[in-house]
């Protein structure tokens, strides 16, 4: 069953904040089974990315419209979600779904976004 602590979201919180020292994230828990974090401000333009939008989400699946600098950031923000919880709790983020018998079996969910 997914799920995701308070103390494993603070360990993303504290590892981001390392990370990107310039940078202002949002990380909040969805559910208990879900971290949503956000950049909130950032010396990076994403103008490119957000279009006319005030913000939008980010899939880990990369789109050709940015730029390798914000591919790299985004990459390093994925790699943090997925690894900083195991610092805390000793539990690694996994993902045994399978969508071809609809079964679903993960640490957490998580979900990026960038706001302009």
């Amino acid at each position: 069953m997914a799920y995701i602590s308070k103390e494993e979201t603070a360990a993303i919180r504290k590892e981001l904040k390392a990370a990107f020292p310039d940078f202002k994230f949002s990380v909040r828990i969805q559910t208990l089974s879900a971290v949503n974090v956000t950049i909130k401000k950032s010396p990076v333009d994403f103008s490119n990315y957000l279009g006319d939008r005030s913000s939008a989400n980010v899939s880990e699946y990369l789109h050709k419209n940015m730029t390798d600098e914000q591919i790299d950031i985004f990459r390093k923000i994925f790699n943090i979600i997925k690894t900083a919880p195991a610092k805390v709790s000793g539990s690694e983020w996994y993902d045994n779904s399978d969508a071809m018998t609809d079964y679903i079996d993960t640490a957490y969910y998580y979900y990026l976004s960038v706001q302009a």
